[in-house]
């Protein structure tokens, strides 16, 4: 009875296999890029040779695509939203070889590969910060910082799909555009440097100012935000520094300082910024040095007014954020464990959130 009984099942078992329809694989097409999509970008550290960036949607709370990437990548995109940018390092051996840097232009709708534009292999490979790229504000140029320790920029022409060249600046790091033809580097010693370029993306000129930060005593976060020709500074004891980025050179306007109360910046990527004028600063309680600590809020800074408007409290601890640039913004707020919240920014209202985005996702990219 038991064999037969086995036989049955296995027949009846196999009948049903016979019958399922054959898989077949598809490829979706995205619509047109929608305000609330924001990249995250994830080093999947400790295995930096293969990096990636999943394409999420505020609105739904949901993934909508993913882009395997090279060592350390980093991610732009276009002002129009139809291309994105990946800044990518590849070895011919995976971990040793030949070295070869390039970047890579997708489809934004399909989020495939257009074609490749090779760089020199000199980019800064460091966990992945926000500002190791950047595009002109008229999306042309794409703007690569570079180290070997020599510092320089190099320049590709995203309309020519090529190459232009590269621009020394010791002592300086890291991009942070200004304008179509401009943009301002940080400097060891709390200058910075304004740099310009003509219309074929050659350099114009290289103005450096006078310190505008002291380094030693109080030390500003590299992941700085821009809106318009205005850089907004923050230091690891709450000092904003808000810098006129299209000065010869650039030139400090003001200085005010964040709310004590016991609470100091910190986390990773901790500034956005909103063109009604609003500076997201994600905050923790804490002391000197605990810059690197997770946020428990997000404060909200009148830029017209210098002062705190409002604050967010997180659901959980986050290590970046970022808001979304249209009339009715979302503010994402990135863990380290891998889930985004989302709040309204205006509103401060918990949305909700998405998990399993990553294994050690850094960066928030949005358009």
């Amino acid at each position: 009875m038991r064999l037969l009984t086995l036989t049955l099942f296995l027949s009846l078992f196999n009948l049903a296999l016979a019958q399922l329809p054959p898989e077949t694989s598809s490829t979706a097409t995205l619509p047109a890029w929608q305000p609330h999509w924001v990249f995250v970008l994830d080093s999947n550290f400790p295995y930096l040779t293969a990096n990636k960036a999943t394409l999420l949607d505020g609105d739904r709370l949901d993934m909508l695509g993913m882009i395997s990437m090279g060592y350390l990548a980093n991610l732009e995109v276009s002002p129009d939203g139809k291309e994105i940018y990946a800044i990518e390092t590849f070895h011919s051996r995976l971990t040793r070889g030949e070295r070869t840097d390039v970047v890579t232009i997708y489809d934004a709708k399909t989020l495939l590969p257009l074609g490749e534009i090779p760089i020199p292999a000199k980019r800064f490979l460091v966990v992945t910060k926000r500002n190791v790229t950047g595009l002109t504000t008229d999306g042309r140029f794409l703007l690569v910082y570079n180290y070997t320790p020599g510092q320089s920029v190099s320049v590709v022409d995203l309309r020519a799909r090529r190459f232009i060249g590269e621009i020394e600046t010791p002592g300086c790091a890291l991009v942070y555009p200004i304008g179509p033809r401009q943009f301002v580097m940080i400097c060891a010693d709390g200058a910075l440097l304004g740099v310009s370029l003509d219309d074929n993306g050659r350099v114009r000129s290289l103005n450096r100012s006078s310190q505008i930060f002291n380094p030693d005593e109080d030390p500003v976060f590299e992941h700085a935000v821009t809106l318009g020709n205005r850089l907004y500074l923050v230091s690891y004891k709450g000092k904003v520094y808000e810098i006129d980025g299209s000065g010869v050179p650039p030139r400090l306007l003001r200085t005010f300082a964040l709310p004590e109360e016991g609470f100091r910046p910190g986390g990773w990527q901790l500034l956005s910024v909103h063109p009604n004028g609003f500076l997201y600063v994600l905050v923790h309680r804490g002391g000197d040095w605990t810059h690197k600590y997770p946020g428990e809020e997000v404060w909200v800074i009148s830029l017209r007014e210098g002062r705190r408007v409002d604050r967010i409290r997180l659901v959980e601890p986050a290590n970046s954020i970022y808001v979304t640039q249209d009339g009715r913004p979302l503010l994402f707020a990135l863990s380290e464990h891998g889930f985004v919240q989302v709040y309204g920014a205006f509103s401060g209202r918990y949305q909700g959130r998405i998990d399993e985005i990553g294994i050690s996702p850094l960066v928030l990219i949005g358009r």
